[in-house]
């Protein structure tokens, strides 16, 4: 389970940062789809009910796809895309907690916390996008990337202890 959950945690990264060279994304959505559908497909052989999120995780990365190249954003299309990212993410650090908790890993407990926090997050800033300016947006921001750093921290801790796991045997 080391790898799969290695793609997820880079592919949180690669999904949740959005950094930017003047209009050009330099960490492009879809590569981090492609990662959590590799790690799915891994995935899917120890937890069944995890297969449900590919090809939602597809279906992402094509759409990001499509908007990174030609530089569309439908604001509906957009909203869609948000939410069906937001089920998928809330899936995949649910198994991936799932699995910790199995192994007596206690990081179990965090990556719920994290999950069910970054769910509320981004609920609330699609909910209050149009009324975050200033200081506030930056606040958001900020906080949004703490989070996602966090949580990429947790699965980092997961990684090295199936590592470990693995050296020891």
């Amino acid at each position: 389970m080391r790898e799969p959950i290695s793609c997820i945690r880079w592919g949180i990264l690669w999904i949740l940062l959005d950094v930017r060279l003047g209009r050009f994304d330099i960490l492009p959505d879809f590569a981090g789809y492609y990662l959590w559908t590799e790690a799915l497909t891994e995935m899917g052989q120890e937890f069944p009910d995890v297969r449900r999120l590919r090809p939602f995780c597809r279906g992402l990365a094509v759409f990001s796809l499509i908007e990174w190249l030609f530089e569309i954003k439908i604001s509906l299309l957009s909203l869609v895309l948000a939410l069906v990212s937001l089920y998928v993410i809330y899936g995949l650090l649910t198994q991936v907690a799932a699995y910790a908790e199995k192994q007596g890993y206690e990081e179990a407990r965090s990556l719920r916390q994290m999950r069910n926090l970054l769910a509320v997050y981004q609920v609330g800033m699609v909910m209050c996008y149009d009324w975050l300016k200033g200081g506030w947006a930056t606040a958001a921001a900020l906080g949004y990337v703490i989070l996602q750093l966090r949580i990429f921290l947790h699965l980092s801790y997961v990684v090295e202890a199936e590592e470990k796991k693995e050296q020891e045997k």
